[in-house]
């Protein structure tokens, strides 16, 4: 029931059926409506929207319903029954050490163990939670880790309707566990997202027997387990893909990845100590190029060592893509002619990340000049980023944009802000 304005009900004996207003507003105030009164399909839009009101807050996990959603569900029976869906179609779980004693009970009722007696005791089963991020601590207490052993339970319950999964810093001891675990997300026939961020899950064993993941579009997978790298040789329709091995290293792993180039939009490799394997990924570019094959890259982001052959292949191949964001996290202070080079190659490129500046520091005066010749050197460029500390964990930066053009062309006072929108924003590099 949807009423705005100051009203009160009338003294007269018909005061059942009848409105008056305030004096200030009687001349104005029009009845009050009612939301249900509304046509079905206006109620729904109007409710979708208010569940889209909160922004995802982090690049790394779902943020879970907005308040103004969850506040509207509770206005009647029937608002809620329409509301439920959306409410639980994002879920962000997050276990708090730090609660008021008072407030326990509180946290037990919005735990993952409450999620599965709440379908036990409805008797209609978990609801079609679509999105679920799950961020553990790094020592678990007892409490905790009951929580997270109801996981692969969760997990299973979700197979229909799970879409994007986010998972940091979970962990067992017991390797039954880790390949519940795995074998539970594997389960999820409709999940096209997901997210390992020190996440130790499954076994080498475990992976030799694993089916394919044809659903599988978007895979991160940073430190954690190293079998869960495996994954990327199940899911051959993937369109964005973002690996941080903690071995530093790709290995055999190199030749899978460049047989995805002709779907990937999205490619970010972080700390790898393989210098070739950006000129293999270039030379495959090229390859596919001269057969016909279009590369629908759009983002690009590698960090690791590379020799000046390996750059200009790199960079030449650059022309057969589509890509517009570009990041090369190794480049400090590069070089005019790279620069002239990447700006021949790649003409509209929008956005560039030269080589993190030193943690915790000013904005020096050689990474404003770098800012600057970006901008100089390649006419395209929107923006300019010098990363802090390493990128994937979404760390702050000194952000510039650039505006007008020729002589015209001017550099904006460098800002110090969050990356994690910038780098792996939730709405372009899940592909959901």
């Amino acid at each position: 029931m949807c009423g705005f304005g100051s009203r009160k009900r009338s003294g007269s004996a018909d005061s059942s059926n009848s409105w008056t207003t305030t004096a200030s507003d009687s001349s104005t105030q029009q009845p009050p409506f009612r939301l249900l009164d509304l046509p079905t399909e206006i109620v729904l839009q109007i409710i979708s929207l208010v569940s889209r009101n909160r922004p995802f807050e982090s690049g790394e996990f779902p943020s879970g319903p907005s308040e103004e959603l969850c506040s509207l569900s509770q206005a009647s029976k029937q608002i809620h029954d329409i509301c439920r869906p959306l409410v639980f179609q994002s879920i962000s779980w997050k276990y708090q050490k730090r609660v008021n004693p008072r407030s326990l009970s509180w946290r037990a009722g919005r735990g993952l163990r409450a999620l599965l007696r709440l379908a036990e005791d409805s008797g209609r089963g978990l609801p079609p939670i679509q999105m679920l991020s799950v961020v553990s601590s790094s020592r678990p207490n007892v409490e905790e880790t009951e929580e997270l052993d109801a996981l692969s339970t969760l997990l299973a319950g979700l197979s229909p309707s799970l879409k994007v999964l986010w998972l940091r810093k979970i962990s067992f001891d017991d390797r039954n566990d880790r390949e519940t675990l795995l074998a539970s997300i594997v389960s999820c026939s409709n999940l096209s997202a997901i997210r390992f961020n020190q996440v130790e899950a499954g076994s080498k064993k475990q992976m030799k027997s694993m089916a394919q993941l044809p659903a599988l579009k978007t895979l991160q997978v940073m430190h954690g387990s190293s079998c869960l790298l495996e994954l990327v040789r199940l899911c051959p329709n993937l369109e964005s893909l973002l690996l941080w091995p903690e071995s530093r290293r790709l290995g055999t792993l190199v030749p899978v990845i460049s047989s995805l180039l002709p779907k990937l939009r999205f490619l970010s490799l972080d700390a790898v100590s393989e210098p070739s394997c950006f000129s293999i990924f270039g030379e495959e570019i090229e390859h596919l190029a001269e057969t016909g094959v279009n590369v629908p890259m759009e983002e690009l982001f590698f960090e690791g060592a590379q020799t000046r052959r390996d750059m200009d292949v790199l960079v030449r191949s650059l022309a057969k893509t589509s890509v517009r964001r570009l990041a090369l996290y190794h480049l400090r202070n590069p070089k005019p002619s790279l620069l002239h080079d990447i700006a021949l190659a790649v003409p509209d490129l929008e956005a560039l990340v030269p080589s993190p500046a030193s943690e915790g520091s000013p904005l020096l005066h050689k990474e404003y000049n770098t800012l600057a010749r970006l901008g100089e050197a390649i006419p395209s460029l929107e923006t300019a980023v010098c990363i802090l500390l390493d990128v994937s964990e979404g760390a702050s930066g000194y952000f510039t944009t650039f505006a007008g053009t020729g002589e015209d062309r001017r550099l904006a006072t460098p800002e110090e802000k969050t990356v994690k929108d910038f780098l792996i924003g939730f709405d372009r590099w899940v592909v959901a």
